[in-house]
């Protein structure tokens, strides 16, 4: 168990990049935000399914290797989007390495939610596509505020149910 206690479904998304102009993310911890939505500790992680081949020239995923142990940084506002303090992550950047995670299709990059990630944009002639689910321990549900909807339980199966059912 990555969590090391039980989690539950906190929310998904697909995250798409569109060919030759797919935005930038800056810098930032999903902690970060989620803080705000009331978890009390940082008791998260992700789990991201690259749909089609993640490589540099279409803004793969870029980590700061070892960010996970900083804590929760401050975050604002950074143009048009949210992201950790600036002038914080630029002093990191001379500290910690940067990992490009370029990954086949299928492949699953999870992830602590205080760990420091960003992407340049998609400068390939195909768009990048990718599908990430979170997850919270059932600890950690929000104090404040409504989270991300009520905390379902997850049901375990045995490992060949996706064969039963596809």
């Amino acid at each position: 168990m990555l969590l090391r206690e039980e989690p539950y479904h906190w929310h998904s998304k697909v995250m798409l990049k569109e060919a030759e102009k797919g935005g930038a993310w800056e810098w930032h911890q999903d902690y970060g935000y989620w803080y705000h939505d009331g978890c009390p500790y940082p008791r998260m992680v992700s789990a991201m399914l690259a749909l089609d081949e993640a490589t540099r020239e279409n803004g793969c995923l870029k980590v700061m290797v070892g960010s996970h142990l900083l804590g929760r940084l401050e975050h604002g506002r950074e143009g048009s989007q949210m992201g950790a303090d600036p002038q914080r992550v630029k002093a990191l950047e001379d500290k910690l390495p940067i990992l490009y995670v370029e990954a086949k299709p299928g492949s699953v990059l999870f992830f602590h939610c205080n760990l420091l990630h960003a992407s340049e944009p998609n400068f390939s002639e195909r768009p990048r596509i990718a599908y990430i689910c979170c997850y919270n321990a059932l600890s950690n549900i929000p104090v404040i505020g409504e989270g991300h909807g009520k905390p379902v339980r997850i049901q375990s199966v045995s490992d060949d149910a996706i064969l039963r059912f596809a």
